[in-house]
């Protein structure tokens, strides 16, 4: 395939002497993925991107077979990868590279007790201010959210979350946090004490209005080196169940009105103010009519992120018009391996992260991410069938 070139790299966020950081903190807390397996494989998700840019990452999606598949797709070839090979070493290969000058770009907060955040390009206490779900008004007008509560505590009888009619609860922290792990539906009694009893750990809560959105698209802003916000596109999101994402359209039908891109960026330009310098995804909801709300900003590399900033570059190179963000696992590696290059020259796929079980200690099914090529929606459940009997045979 032709070379790609994303429409940012990640230096242009961050700037030089920096290195690129994917990895969970091993004090992850319990609102973000917890399998070890599943944050080695997520580290690597910042290759796709990263360039020349120097990036810390598990051994497990940076081996010469792998590297050599996201080369072959056209991603530009990271260099000055920093592999560790179990979390054990993480935190020394972080240590490494701190002590070789570099100013450390952790897309989650770190605790002091793993990196000194002296060592970080962006403090870690404002990464974790801007995703704390009960301060979203700091950077966005409350008309422009969801009707929403912060709550202290949690009610003895979780009903009377219900008093105001659905709703959905979410914790409100500034530890790492996706996936929906910290998120659950309150729409009847049941839904109620399940989800206090889920979320009891949560310190401090929100309690939103449930509201019947049609349809919810992450909506992303970077923040550049210079200060600058800008508007890097979006991707309609597609759910297996309730708050558990399962992937991502990136296509015309995808995208999103001025007033809401630049909502999105007048937030993102809050953020700077205050010394963000990143990435962003907003997530928006939409209404029947064409009402919209913000339910929730992500200040860090989100699912989805990679696939956006390729948009443009996959078209010029293959006309596909249509990106579906998903991914596959397999029994081992080369099997997985093997089945992406044949999907990739085929023209139907572009990987962007691959993680190799067999490398390290952690175990875990081989997973690869990616964006499926098409002309149409239509076109790419019907690749995406095709291609999932493939990877599973």
């Amino acid at each position: 395939m032709a070379t790609l070139r994303p429409q940012w790299m990640a230096a242009d966020f961050f700037g030089p002497r920096v290195a690129l950081v994917g990895r969970l903190p091993l004090q992850a807390g319990p609102w973000a993925p917890q399998a070890p397996w599943l944050q080695d494989a997520l580290s690597g998700a910042v290759l796709a991107f990263s360039g020349a840019m120097p990036t810390v990452c598990a051994a497990s999606t940076a081996t010469p077979e792998i590297l050599s598949l996201l080369a072959e797709a056209g991603l530009p070839p990271p260099s000055g990868v920093l592999t560790y090979a179990h979390p054990g070493d993480y935190l020394a290969t972080l240590v490494r590279a701190a002590a070789a000058g570099l100013r450390l770009a952790t897309f989650h907060p770190h605790p002091p007790g793993e990196v000194d955040p002296a060592c970080c390009a962006v403090a870690p206490d404002l990464i974790a201010a801007l995703m704390d779900k009960a301060r979203l008004d700091e950077i966005l007008a409350p008309d422009r959210l969801v009707p929403r509560r912060v709550l202290a505590d949690l009610p003895d009888d979780p009903a009377e979350l219900l008093r105001e009619g659905p709703a959905v609860l979410k914790v409100a922290t500034g530890l790492p946090n996706g996936g929906g792990l910290g998120v659950r539906p309150v729409r009847t009694r049941e839904e109620a004490a399940l989800a206090c009893a889920e979320l009891a750990e949560g310190g401090h809560w929100v309690l939103e209005r449930w509201l019947p959105f049609e349809r919810s698209v992450c909506v992303h802003a970077g923040v550049l080196a210079d200060g600058r916000a800008v508007y890097l596109g979006a991707a309609e999101q597609i759910f297996a169940a309730p708050f558990r994402h399962a992937g991502n359209w990136v296509d015309g039908a995808s995208e999103v009105s001025e007033a809401v891109a630049k909502t999105v960026v007048d937030a993102a330009a809050r953020a700077a103010a205050r010394g963000y310098r990143g990435l962003a995804g907003f997530d928006v909801g939409f209404l029947h009519g064409g009402g919209w709300r913000i339910l929730d900003a992500n200040f860090r590399l989100n699912a989805s992120s990679t696939a956006v900033l390729y948009r443009a570059a996959i078209h010029a190179a293959t006309g596909a018009t249509t990106l579906k963000l998903t991914q596959w696992t397999a029994r081992d590696g080369p099997t997985l391996l093997a089945a992406a290059r044949r999907h990739l020259r085929r023209g139907w796929l572009v990987p962007l992260s691959l993680y190799d079980p067999a490398v390290g200690s952690q175990g875990g099914p081989a997973r690869l991410r990616g964006v499926l090529l098409a002309a149409s929606r239509a076109e790419a459940e019907a690749r995406g069938e095709e291609m999932a009997r493939d990877f599973q045979a």
